[in-house]
């Protein structure tokens, strides 16, 4: 117990001692150059019963929308503000303000990739683990030990790098963290050795871009859908299922019972007899688990909704 007459006006210096000045008898913890950003909910904590070694633990909090990993950082530099000082008239200076940790990102990721990063643009939408280029997980715990994302504040994509005879095509984006102290006092590193998978391999969502090859019509009960990744615009989707379709009639589901799979083209079968001009959407869903996003073997896929109207 202390009581307050004990601490008021306890001085700093000697409370609790100063501690961890003597590195010589244990592992230095340090973590290499970043190559990967993963934007996480704020909401997320991770909790000292967390079995966070498994690939899966990650890639479901991908699916339920709460991770995003942004891969292929190039360069990753910290720009933010010098610690600012006041110098009194003999010299004497003392800190006035500590600058916040800023940091800029380089990619090499093409056009589509530059289109994903304004998906992000914001302010306190994300909180930010890093990634190094060894596979270490880099985050900061919290004084109830969970583990969390530093609290990020503005994320905004900045302009690419246009392309001329001596510069290639490049994309950037600009973060910062609110709280230094995440950082400089409570960052944790998590070994690439003590996990069941490779950091620097978690891929994110594909987004896929469904299209009819037949237009919707009367009395029809199947449907014939191409799904391609909206990247390119020509990678076919080949490894869903019936099952992982979402068919609604206005907002009536009318879910496939069977279907096949052709070079990304599927043929969905068993839907409810369609009607000229009703309003019908398809779009790929985890039926069993309600949600936007599915796994097929790793992959992930999400999609737009597609909408027609039934013709004559």
């Amino acid at each position: 117990m202390a009581t307050y007459a004990e601490l008021a006006n306890r001085g700093a210096c000697g409370v609790g001692g100063v501690e961890g000045t003597n590195l010589s008898n244990g592992c230095i913890i340090d973590f290499s150059r970043i190559v990967a950003k993963w934007m996480i909910s704020p909401s997320v904590r991770i909790a000292p019963t967390d079995d966070i070694s498994p690939l899966s633990y990650w890639q479901n909090l991908i699916l339920e929308g709460k991770l995003n990993p942004l891969n292929g950082i190039t360069t990753f530099v910290e720009d933010g503000s010098d610690d600012s000082f006041e110098t009194l008239e003999d010299d004497t200076q003392d800190l006035t303000n500590e600058g916040k940790y800023r940091f800029t990102a380089t990619y090499k990721r093409g056009v589509y990739w530059n289109r994903v990063l304004g998906f992000f643009n914001g302010y306190s939408n994300w909180n930010t683990i890093l990634i190094d280029a060894d596979g270490r997980i880099v985050l900061f715990e919290d004084n109830n030990g969970f583990g969390q994302g530093y609290t990020t504040g503005m994320f905004r994509r900045r302009k690419s790098t246009m392309p001329s005879s001596t510069v290639s095509l490049k994309q950037m984006t600009t973060i910062q963290f609110l709280n230094r102290f995440e950082f400089d006092d409570n960052t944790k590193v998590i070994q690439r050795a003590d996990l069941d998978f490779d950091p620097r391999t978690l891929g994110g969502v594909n987004e896929v871009k469904l299209s009819y090859v037949n237009a919707p019509s009367n009395t029809d009960t199947q449907l014939v859908v191409k799904a391609v990744l909206a990247q390119d615009n020509k990678t076919p989707i080949e490894d869903l299922e019936f099952g992982d379709f979402l068919h609604q009639i206005s907002t009536t589901p009318a879910n496939p019972t069977a279907g096949s799979e052709a070079d990304g083209v599927y043929t969905l079968t068993g839907v409810t007899a369609l009607n000229t001009g009703d309003n019908t959407t398809l779009r790929i869903h985890d039926n069993a688990n309600n949600r936007a996003i599915v796994n097929k073997n790793g992959n992930l896929y999400k999609s737009a909704t597609l909408a027609a109207t039934v013709i004559a």
